[in-house]
């Protein structure tokens, strides 16, 4: 297999986990809204449980996005859609983590609030809504289309009116009945995090446009991220290899890498900064760079952090303070 076609095979590898985990993250809000529409604790407990999986997808995504990054050398439309899907894991996450918070109040929400209740029959619809801009915001963005994305993100609208609809609601509740605040409060926290979602979803479809911005083959920033990508990489290796020879030497000189990968940072930054100012058109794709060697630099960071624990695997001294 060339090395062409073994690249187009993992970006096509990337889109399909990208869109196997936000039907994940999907799935669990669908799953958290039927168990508390039929207060089913147990379905409630294993949407919670699931919450892993989609963490462990978002783990997957990032590595195969920085082994594009660092393997390979994607320009134009690759590149966005490489740096569109480590923004968008983000969010996906999130939407799961919200799905999973939910799931956490159902089994004491059940018991204090009873069947057929209208401000949970409320909070059901509202879950819908921000279910269906999931499904929505992910199809927009796989077929990279710009007026669906728009939908989804006026569509927002909708859950924030029910959110507030619902919070007046139960606000009107607890003044009529203080004892009645803790279900009410349950209830106020699961439509936070359907409003979350809502959110999320908008996020994510705010990303669509960003797809239609273009950097050129050859592109200065591009080449230059790309060495700092391999910089970060090999500060990566090298302090894994350090930490698990204990080597204080090879540590130190990870810690000194660190100021290279920090210079590309601002070189870089200044870069973009100056193509802004030339051409203001350019900012979308100056962003989508922008981001990446964010990460990149972040990616230092983590390199250094490994490398200064082998100062205290060797002393029990810790270059900060306060390490735990």
């Amino acid at each position: 297999m060339s090395n062409r076609t073994q690249y187009e095979n993992d970006l096509a590898a990337l889109k399909t986990a990208l869109t196997e985990m936000g039907q994940s993250a999907a799935d669990a809000v669908e799953a958290a809204m039927e168990a508390l529409c039929t207060a089913d604790a147990e379905a409630a407990a294993a949407v919670a449980q699931g919450d892993g999986r989609i963490n462990n997808m978002e783990r997957d995504i990032e590595h195969r996005c920085m082994t594009l990054l660092l393997r390979q050398q994607p320009v134009a439309g690759d590149l966005r859609r490489i740096s569109t899907t480590m923004k968008v894991v983000t969010d996906v996450e999130r939407i799961g983590d919200h799905a999973s918070d939910i799931a956490e109040i159902i089994p004491h929400l059940v018991t204090v609030r009873k069947e057929g209740d209208p401000a949970v029959s409320q909070a059901i619809k509202m879950g819908q809504k921000a279910h269906k801009m999931i499904l929505d915001a992910l199809n927009a963005l796989t077929s990279e289309d710009e007026q669906a994305a728009l939908r989804v993100i006026a569509a927002d609208d909708e859950v924030d009116y029910d959110f507030n609809a619902i919070k007046h609601t139960l606000a009107q509740e607890i003044a009529a009945d203080p004892g009645k605040v803790d279900a009410a409060l349950d209830l106020l926290m699961v439509i936070k995090y359907l409003e979350r979602i809502g959110d999320h979803a908008a996020d994510i479809a705010e990303i669509v446009p960003h797809l239609a911005g273009v950097r050129k083959a050859g592109d200065p920033a591009v080449s230059k991220s790309i060495e700092m990508g391999r910089k970060a990489h090999k500060m990566l290796n090298d302090a894994m290899a350090a930490f698990a020879a204990e080597d204080e030497a090879a540590a130190k000189a990870v810690i000194e890498a660190d100021d290279a990968v920090d210079y590309d940072f601002n070189s870089i930054k200044r870069m973009l900064a100056a193509e802004i100012a030339a051409d203001p058109g350019k900012i979308d794709a100056a962003l989508d760079v922008l981001m990446v060697i964010k990460y990149l630099e972040r990616i230092g960071d983590h390199a250094v952090n490994v490398a200064e624990w082998v100062e205290f695997l060797r002393t029990g001294r810790y270059h900060h303070e306060n390490m735990f």
